[in-house]
């Protein structure tokens, strides 16, 4: 940090999610720990809360997991003390659901996206809404409880395609691991080219994201008997993880050591 040069917080934060986005998460987490340690300096907690969350964010899809919970439980606490109540709130809620899913405690994940649903629902918020019912189907397909995750996916769809959201490409991934659960391979590939064609549209070709539906549709093909196309697909998606996300990331060394193997949904990316 040079001396004496005041640094710009909230452009700090802005510089981050931009990185994110692009998937250039190193850098995204350097630009927002320089931001969490201005903003305690300067002692905002608004911005020391904002950058926590992000933080945790970035950590997340890092598999950081543990650092995560420590971020995001922080943010939401100063968030707690400053009385927000609404959107804010609810996101912090929703990705610290995230975390706890990702370490296998369904059970948290649940009470916290049911809460955060709460607080949407009541601020109105649709996308925020979809996005949280989504979510919440996740953990019900983990329980086996897919009907009731297939009906909160195509709730979460409904809202998002009426609201013209390209969120729509996550929930399609998810309803696409669904219906693979399900081996109804039919929709499950319907569902997935429909989300990859809309992550390419947003996130671009080698995003991870991207890359990651990628790689379930190629589960989809090998099912389906078209094995050189499946191969093609994983091969393309696995280069691209291993670029961006590195090769010892736990769910590319997952993919890499299991190959084109059978698997359960549990064990593909939503």
């Amino acid at each position: 940090m040079n001396e004496g040069k005041k640094v710009d917080v909230k452009q700090l934060i802005k510089n981050s999610s931009e990185s994110f986005s692009k998937g250039n998460y190193a850098e995204a987490e350097s630009l927002i720990r320089e931001a969490l340690f201005t903003a305690e300096e300067e002692g905002n907690l608004s911005d020391i809360a904002s950058s926590l969350h992000n933080l945790g964010t970035i950590l997340s899809r890092m598999a950081r997991y543990v650092e995560a919970l420590e971020y995001y439980s922080k943010a939401l606490e100063i968030k707690e003390q400053l009385g927000e109540q609404g959107s804010s709130v609810a996101t912090t809620l929703n990705q610290l659901a995230q975390v706890y899913y990702a370490i296998g405690q369904p059970q948290q994940a649940e009470l916290l996206y049911e809460k955060s649903l709460s607080i949407v629902e009541s601020l109105g918020d649709k996308n925020s809404e979809a996005i949280t019912l989504s979510n919440l189907a996740s953990v019900y397909a983990s329980q086996d409880r897919l009907s009731e995750a297939e009906a909160l996916y195509r709730r979460a769809l409904a809202i998002q395609e009426s609201l013209g959201s390209w969120q729509s490409a996550k929930t399609y991934n998810n309803l696409g691991n669904l219906y693979f659960e399900l081996r109804d391979f039919e929709h499950a590939h319907l569902a997935l080219q429909k989300s990859i064609t809309l992550m390419k549209q947003q996130l671009g070709e080698t995003h991870p994201d991207t890359s990651s539906v990628i790689n379930n549709l190629a589960y989809v093909l090998a099912e389906e008997g078209k094995n050189e196309e499946a191969l093609k697909l994983f091969s393309e998606s696995l280069k691209n993880l291993k670029r961006v996300l590195g090769a010892n990331h736990p769910y590319v060394k997952q993919l890499a050591e299991r190959g084109l193997s059978p698997i359960k949904s549990s064990s593909r990316r939503s």
